[in-house]
């Protein structure tokens, strides 16, 4: 396992070793890193080799003024041409699952196989300005320890443990100085760019015709098939859609033994494996 990064590649984390089998590129959501999806990559590096990203002002890749999907999609597209010889199965998780979508529908001949983990190619109205105001007004020179610093994100996190944990996994330290990995500043600005889906105003309507597997949480709210099924075939018309029972947003994290079940057959149904 290794991380690597150029100035304007995106950072990953590799794992595996090249091998015939198509190799397997993996993007996290906003405020994710690379290492969100380590536990999972683990269970499929006997048949691929697999990348997880840190996308474009995440992690440790590089900060730019530009957050939308068209600039994420370019930068998967690099990587994909750069590490995967051009062409690779990709798997995005909200953020990272419209960044996967619009590389489908832009650039099809760089993605194999699209899995995307609890969203939909719609427009959402989530608000997280407040929280991503409240990570930037808290005075991390001042901080003296982490569990300091936890005290100010707990509330921005609604008191939620998990949530809170997620939100420090961004927290880094340098010369005895806290410091935020992402570009909160950037990031808040964005949030338009962020919640909307550009291929939803194009026409005529790209489609991406390659197997597709949708996969959500039961009691997630992001991706709800009486609601998004129509719209999904409308982009992605060979698309299969599964639900995880009892899992929320987060469903690699709360149920991946479902998850990489769903993943392993679709897999194989499709001879990607």
């Amino acid at each position: 396992m290794k991380e690597s990064a150029t100035m304007r590649q995106l950072n990953s984390l590799d794992l595996g070793e090249a091998r015939g089998a198509l190799p397997m590129v993996i993007a996290h959501g906003l405020l994710g890193t690379a290492r969100n999806w380590n536990s999972i990559a683990r269970k499929l590096i006997d048949g691929h080799q697999v990348y997880c990203l840190d996308m474009r002002n995440h992690g440790q890749s590089f900060h730019d003024p530009r957050m939308d999907y068209p600039a994420m999609a370019d930068d998967m597209a690099s990587f994909i041409t750069e590490k995967c010889a051009g062409r690779a199965l990709v798997m995005g998780h909200s953020m990272g699952g419209k960044a996967a979508m619009t590389l489908a529908l832009t650039q099809p001949d760089t993605v194999a196989g699209l899995v995307v983990v609890d969203m939909a190619p719609r427009r959402y109205d989530h608000d997280y300005g407040p929280m991503l105001s409240g990570m930037q007004a808290i005075d991390l020179p001042a901080m003296k320890s982490r569990s300091e610093v936890q005290k100010y994100v707990a509330p921005l996190a609604e008191g939620d443990p998990g949530l809170t944990q997620f939100l420090l996994q961004n927290l880094a330290r340098e010369e005895d100085c806290f410091f935020w990995r992402p570009n909160l500043p950037v990031l808040e600005r964005s949030m338009p760019e962020i919640l909307d889906f550009p291929a939803l105003t194009q026409d005529p309507k790209p489609t991406y015709d390659g197997p597709v597997l949708f996969i959500h949480g039961g009691a997630s709210k992001y991706l709800k098939q009486e609601r998004d099924a129509e719209t999904i075939r409308s982009f992605f018309p060979k698309a299969e859609i599964k639900a995880v029972p009892d899992a929320g947003h987060w469903v690699h994290a709360q149920k991946p033994e479902v998850l990489l079940g769903f993943l392993k057959d679709w897999l194989a149904q499709n001879a990607l494996g």
